[in-house]
């Protein structure tokens, strides 16, 4: 096996195959690059010294090891109620301003 890295238009993907060709098809196969985007898999080669093991047994732990689990999602400031309104804990962000508010428009246009 060697490690094929494969260039499409907009996509590219690094897979392990015998060939180019192998390469090409498994990332056409995967839909990781479209085949329109005429896809070139070009050899990576490892740098001396460095190769690549495949070890079924650490394979194997490494899928028995237990993930850890998801944070619990952040506590949303507000609730939404039944009728679909949004109500804050704090007092302060449920109050809304209308601008245009009949009461507001008349004390502004006196205080000019």
């Amino acid at each position: 096996m060697k490690v094929y890295h494969v260039r499409g238009i907009r996509h590219q993907a690094v897979v392990l195959a015998t060939s180019p060709e192998e390469a090409v098809a498994q990332v056409i196969e995967h839909n990781l690059v479209n085949d329109w985007e005429a896809p070139n898999a070009v050899e990576v080669v490892l740098p001396r010294g460095y190769r690549l093991v495949y070890d079924p047994l650490a394979a194997m732990k490494q899928a028995e090891l237990a993930l850890p689990p998801d944070a619990p999602e952040a506590e949303k400031p507000y609730k939404i109620t039944t009728s679909g309104v949004k109500v804050y804990k704090d007092w302060h962000d449920n109050i809304v301003v209308d601008a245009n508010a009949p009461p507001l428009t008349w004390k502004a246009k006196r205080d000019i």
